[in-house]
């Protein structure tokens, strides 16, 4: 089989940029004409984070969110503020993350910012605590499981955790079943 060139590769990403960039517009003017369709607001708000317009994601998720209250929403929310922020938990991220926590203990987002942010306050130990129990709860499908790994070995390193340890210390070996 012969490898995927280079050339080919960037002529796929300008087409479905091209793509994501003609939905967007679609979805812009719809989200206009009905400012309350929740179903629209989302995908605006998936299509803007794909294309990293980030103010329109927060702005469509604030509009949501103003509609109906929800974990799952707030995390994102959350998500799209930090994003913005480069990578730092704002307060105003914070906010959503206590209250998503507050609401749902369990929701994976919020949890995996809670421990973004402990970790940025220098708490790596808590931080590592949070994500290696979220990892636990996590499927091979879900779509961050390779960040959440990035970030487990990074603090089990800040911590001085070996690689040895760290397979021993959690429960039936979960992260080492896992090519962590």
């Amino acid at each position: 089989v012969e490898p995927i060139g280079d050339q080919y590769i960037l002529v796929l990403q300008k087409k479905i940029i091209k793509r994501d960039l003609k939905n967007f517009e679609k979805l812009f003017l719809a989200s206009k004409e009905n400012p309350k369709n929740l179903d629209i607001l989302l995908e605006l708000a998936r299509t803007a984070s794909q294309l990293n317009k980030t103010d329109i994601e927060i702005s469509s998720l604030k509009k949501i969110l103003s509609i109906k209250n929800s974990t799952k929403l707030k995390s994102l929310l959350a998500q799209a503020y930090i994003r913005k922020a480069d990578g730092q938990v704002t307060s105003k991220a914070q906010k959503l993350i206590n209250e998503a926590l507050a609401e749902d203990p369990l929701d994976p987002g919020a949890n995996f910012l809670n421990g973004l942010a402990q970790s940025q306050i220098g708490n790596e130990m808590l931080a590592f605590e949070i994500w290696t129990e979220l990892y636990k709860r996590t499927s091979e499908n879900d779509i961050w499981k390779k960040d959440l790994e990035n970030n487990i070995r990074s603090a089990a390193k800040n911590l001085g955790i070996s690689q040895k340890t760290l397979e021993n210390n959690l429960k039936d070996n979960v992260l080492a079943n896992n090519g962590l």
